[in-house]
């Protein structure tokens, strides 16, 4: 394995474990890249099906490949790829997503003109086999803004839609080895109170919907309450609300997905109620205000209708706001 000797200003870190496949597809997107200075750090999760040999012919001065002898799970092969970084950016690729061509250059411009953000963040595009894709909810405009009380409100992005400057991601603390679900969430509370981070609205991902992928933990909503402990005096309260609100969400979703709408919205409007934060924010907005247009022809009938409706209508009015 070679290695180069100028110091590029972005790595893409790609963690694998026995997808040959879709991994050659997502070294092939970053090869692809207009932006010319990364480098390509590959974290082999001890696979068996070809993978490191694959590896060993790919490597070179701008492809890198880590294996480990053991299988130590995605967040631990993260790490290990972060150590080796050597860019000032770095980026976390799945093994079977793909980068769009201009995806680093859009990124790491975003982050050049906002030297004290602490990463970017653009839209994906999700794909299935079948042919069938969606552009992910996402900001339609540019933006600059502190996003932790937002992670605690249930948002976050995929892990590849994301440049983070690696010094605070590294005082951060890195990736929570412990976890298996939503420790991109987690990596995102502990860095998203460091500063700021800037939004493109051009996509630049491509994130691939499959059958292999992890499904939802309900345990790791533990995870916000704890961090809670970790902000000021002042904050804490702000972030209490939006936890409680994000509870209502989640029972809200839970009642439309189970055939009960009036639930559903009675939910959606305490969520509003408690942190009105969730029907300002862009980031936010799209999916609390999205559930309720669903449900809300179903449930707004008759006179038990009409008071749900008021409180709707006063709920979106305390939310209103840039």
């Amino acid at each position: 394995m070679s290695g180069s000797v100028s110091t590029p200003q972005v790595t893409v870190v790609v963690p694998t474990r026995n997808r040959l496949a879709l991994l050659r597809e997502a070294v092939a997107s970053v090869e692809r890249q207009t932006f010319a200075d990364w480098e390509l750090v590959v974290v082999d999760d001890a696979s068996d099906d070809g993978t490191r040999e694959w590896l060993e012919q790919s490597a070179g001065a701008r492809v890198r490949t880590l294996a480990l002898a053991r299988h130590s799970e995605r967040t631990v092969a993260r790490n290990r790829g972060l150590d080796a970084a050597r860019g000032s950016e770095v980026m976390f690729l799945d093994d079977d997503d793909r980068l769009v061509p201009d995806a680093l250059a859009l990124l790491s411009g975003a982050l050049a003109r906002h030297p004290q953000c602490v990463a970017a963040v653009g839209a994906a595009v999700r794909f299935d086999p079948y042919g069938g894709r969606e552009r992910a909810r996402h900001p339609r405009r540019r933006l600059v803004r502190h996003v932790w009380r937002e992670v605690l409100a249930g948002w976050d992005s995929g892990s590849g839609q994301a440049l983070f400057r690696s010094e605070p991601l590294r005082r951060a603390g890195g990736w929570n080895e412990r976890l298996t679900y939503w420790e991109l969430g987690d990596l995102w509370i502990r860095v998203a109170t460091r500063g700021p981070v800037a939004f493109v609205p051009e996509t630049i991902l491509e994130l691939r919907l499959h059958g292999g992928q992890t499904r939802p933990d309900p345990s790791s909503e533990d995870r916000r309450e704890c961090f809670l402990e970790h902000l000021s005096e002042s904050e804490r309260a702000d972030g209490e609300r939006i936890v409680r609100a994000r509870a209502h969400v989640l029972a809200g979703d839970a009642a439309r997905l189970a055939g009960h709408p009036a639930a559903a919205l009675r939910h959606y409007v305490r969520a509003i109620a408690t942190a009105p934060l969730l029907a300002r924010s862009p980031l936010t907005r799209s999916d609390v205000l999205g559930n309720m247009a669903t449900v809300a022809p179903r449930a707004l009938v008759g006179r038990r209708g009409r008071a749900a409706a008021r409180s709707v209508r006063g709920a979106l009015w305390r939310g209103r706001g840039p």
